[in-house]
């Protein structure tokens, strides 16, 4: 006899939830939108390797359909558009960003509610860009971190 709650996972749900990530909803949100909590999102992946890469693809879409638009306007007559383009790019896109970003971008999950942040010297200037993911917030690097 199997216990606990009856699923809500079913067809449209994970329509729902492509969709929204496709559109570019951050996940947390996506999640809030369908009603369900960001550990059952990751535990419906799991379970079901077809809803796994129906995400995935969803991200794929999404991050295409934009890129695209990057794409475009960096062929802009107006050398201003091309150049804010162009330097997002650069800022942005695996393999440049590691060179010409100011900032590091950093994603963090696990199990529980303690995470630890390296941040390097030169970036510990910039103390209210680091999020605290658990109260969407801004977060304060702790003074006098190495």
């Amino acid at each position: 006899m199997k216990r606990g709650c009856r699923t809500k996972f079913n067809a449209r749900l994970a329509k729902q939830l492509c969709d929204a990530i496709a559109d570019g909803l951050p996940i947390t949100h996506t999640c809030r939108l369908a009603g369900i909590a960001f550990e059952t999102y990751r535990s419906y992946r799991r379970a079901h390797p077809e809803f796994d890469m129906a995400i995935e693809s969803a991200i794929a879409r999404g991050i295409e359909q934009r890129l695209s638009v990057v794409k475009r306007a960096m062929s802009s007559a107006d050398e201003a558009i091309a150049l804010r383009a162009a330097t997002w790019w650069l800022t942005h896109v695996s393999g440049a960003r590691e060179h010409f970003s100011e900032t590091a971008r950093v994603e963090v999950s696990g199990m529980n509610q303690q995470v630890a942040v390296l941040v390097w010297p030169h970036q510990q200037h910039h103390e209210n860009e680091i999020l605290d993911a658990t109260e969407d917030h801004p977060a304060r690097i702790a003074s006098g971190a190495d």
